[in-house]
């Protein structure tokens, strides 16, 4: 059974506390969670210091809702699996760890539909894929969907190399 806490602890390494950062299309966050997202989670406009002081606990409550559950993450063997595909919802959004988790499978010899939905085959594809090989040609994927985001908007070469990074860092799973 997979651990949202396990993944949470892993993914917060890489998101932080607060940001403003002028050149991320995501504006205020805290936690990776955006001022919009926040507004989502309480059906209301959230203010700048509700984002600044967010606590752990609503971050977690928001990523459970809109990302762990969503992105089926609760339902998979691999803690490893289910944390790359958690940790790249949080920075790409919920509909491209699903793309990039069947074009990997399908490198792998499944015949998945690529379609962003992890539906039943998806799902079987993700608990029979050995996590080594997975995790080794997602990061591969994740780094190159990275490059892909700067080549379209140079503006966005300034988050590079911390993207590039959290890319390799992936690799660091394939021991758990």
């Amino acid at each position: 059974m997979t651990d949202i806490d396990k993944a949470l602890a892993y993914t917060l390494v890489n998101e932080g506390g607060y940001s403003d950062n002028p050149a991320d299309h995501g504006g205020k966050t805290r936690y990776g969670i955006t001022q919009a997202t926040l507004s989502r989670w309480l059906q209301r406009p959230a203010s700048v210091n509700e984002i600044k002081t967010l606590s752990k606990e609503t971050a977690r409550a928001i990523y459970q809702g809109y990302y762990w559950h969503p992105l089926g993450c609760d339902q998979l063997k691999s803690q490893a699996i289910a944390t790359c595909l958690f940790d790249i919802g949080v920075v790409r959004g919920i509909s491209v760890p699903p793309k990039y988790a069947q074009l990997v499978c399908n490198q792998h010899g499944f015949n998945l539909v690529v379609d962003g939905q992890l539906g039943p085959k998806s799902m079987n594809a993700l608990d029979s894929i050995d996590p080594t090989k997975f995790i080794i040609d997602y990061a591969a994927m994740v780094k190159k969907g990275f490059e892909s985001i700067v080549a379209r908007n140079l503006s966005q070469k300034v988050f590079l190399k911390g993207w590039t990074n959290r890319a390799n860092r992936l690799l660091t799973l394939v021991a758990n």
